[in-house]
């Protein structure tokens, strides 16, 4: 019986899906990052709650709510999609058209992350659970929630230029569906961000002091 070897990938092949797993895994392990995080603010907070132990007055209750929820529903969730869908777009593509604009979209998040963090730590930013007005924080906290976002969008726009570089140079085969159900579902997240997109142009106004109030109904609306 003759015996069958495989052998890996290599040239411009391999280099695109190295620096794609690399890409998708920066996200995974980020959002594991975060989710660590998110998990000991949680902790602390029930733990705090149920007088089990007093933290500092300035590391309060509210200030633990806003690190948890914050980081544990939006970023720890956004990072981990976000790498999971970078992966299925430049494993099943044999080759990319780029890795620069998800390495932007990956940084971009990132310091919008961090930008929230520490505003959220420094106790500019007990907002509860999201942006739930009329709680106001700093306008630090909406800047890099808004970043976070927009990272999301590079992320996206990445996957589909992708998926549509691939479709041109192969007009006779069908997208791998990995990357189609990744680039599906971040259309539909570009559908459904801009709603959050709109309530940021509504709170980062009202934060800087440049409008007297919000519509508290409407803000909340945009956002879910």
């Amino acid at each position: 019986m003759k015996e069958t070897t495989f052998s890996a990938p290599a040239g411009p092949l391999a280099l695109s899906r190295a620096g794609g797993n690399l890409l998708a895994l920066t996200h995974i392990y980020t959002s594991t990052l975060v989710l660590g995080i998110g998990a000991l603010f949680g902790m602390l907070q029930g733990f705090s709650r149920a007088n089990f132990i007093t933290m500092p007055a300035s590391f309060d209750y509210y200030r633990m709510l806003t690190a948890h929820g914050v980081l544990m529903a939006l970023v720890f969730t956004t990072f981990f999609i976000t790498g999971l869908f970078t992966y299925c777009v430049y494993e099943s593509i044999p080759r990319v058209r780029s890795l620069t604009l998800g390495w932007i979209g990956y940084c971009t998040m990132l310091v919008g992350t961090i930008m929230t963090t520490v505003v959220i730590l420094a106790g500019n930013a007990t907002v509860l659970y999201t942006f739930y007005a009329p709680l106001k924080a700093s306008p630090y906290f909406y800047f890099g929630a808004t970043l976070l976002v927009l990272g999301t969008w590079c992320v996206a726009f990445d996957l589909i230029g992708n998926v549509i570089w691939f479709k041109r140079r192969n007009p006779s085969e069908r997208i791998p569906l990995p990357a189609f159900l990744a680039v599906t579902t971040m259309i539909m997240w570009l559908i459904a961000t801009l709603g959050v997109v709109a309530e940021m142009a509504l709170l980062i106004p009202w934060s800087l002091g440049w409008t007297p109030g919000v519509n508290v109904e409407l803000t909340r609306m945009l956002f879910w």
